[in-house]
């Protein structure tokens, strides 16, 4: 495994490590290619991270930004991750960057999939960083355990780069979602998953002790040799 876990005393100082290591790599990045790509994450955990990234001063007119997952929602829902990364992120200087979504202007879950696919086959692979975060669950991106889909998504052979996930019968949020596959979640140079708090601190253990990416989905990211994961969490 290519995993490196760091622990911070308070989410203040992660926020602030964070941002600067993402930033540095994004500067990195156009300096050498010219371009830089980010996948960013939803969740109620990264906004302080986006708000702290988005002061960074950088070329972000040469930074395109995907989404690692979405909700079959409009673009304008509070449970969008567009609508986060819009609203929390491209603020202040990274308001100049180019965030591509995964649902667009499809009508259909499997239509948005199909167009999705293409946007991100335009983009340089691979991507120069992904943010992802984790729940509880042991869930990443909508990578969730034991959903319909889900065994699609972490299928290394895959050469899909979205798929459908759920709906879930009985799910308090039953919501079909898009996500990045595995193997375009990999398909990047550094991944950096950030959780907080003792319930996530926990599931990222019990999900390295895991023999069942099904029920386990991060595991299938944390236990590989492909890219390097670094776990960062907080109090």
């Amino acid at each position: 495994m290519r995993l490196i876990f760091r622990e911070f005393d308070d989410r203040s100082t992660l926020v602030g490590v964070l941002a600067d290591e993402i930033s540095q790599h994004l500067k990195r990045a156009i300096s050498l290619r010219n371009r830089a790509s980010l996948v960013a994450t939803g969740g109620t955990t990264v906004p302080p991270l986006y708000r702290r990234l988005r002061q960074t001063h950088l070329a972000w007119g040469q930074v395109n930004i995907a989404l690692s997952d979405e909700r079959w929602s409009d673009h304008s829902a509070d449970s969008s991750n567009f609508n986060l990364v819009s609203s929390e992120l491209l603020k202040e200087h990274a308001a100049a960057a180019t965030l591509i979504p995964l649902r667009g202007e499809a009508e259909t879950p499997e239509e948005a999939i199909l167009a999705a696919h293409k946007e991100l086959g335009q983009l340089n692979f691979p991507f120069d960083i992904t943010l992802l975060g984790m729940g509880a669950d042991m869930h990443a991106a909508s990578l969730l355990p034991d959903a319909p889909g889900v065994r699609d998504g972490l299928d290394r052979q895959s050469r899909d780069r979205v798929c459908k996930i759920g709906p879930i019968d009985g799910a308090a949020d039953a919501s079909i979602r898009m996500s990045l596959t595995l193997p375009t979640i990999l398909a990047s140079r550094v991944i950096y998953i950030m959780i907080t708090g003792a319930e996530k601190r926990a599931a990222y253990e019990m999900a390295l002790s895991s023999d069942e990416p099904i029920k386990a989905p991060v595991s299938a990211i944390l236990k590989q040799s492909v890219t390097p994961v670094y776990v960062y969490w907080a109090p």
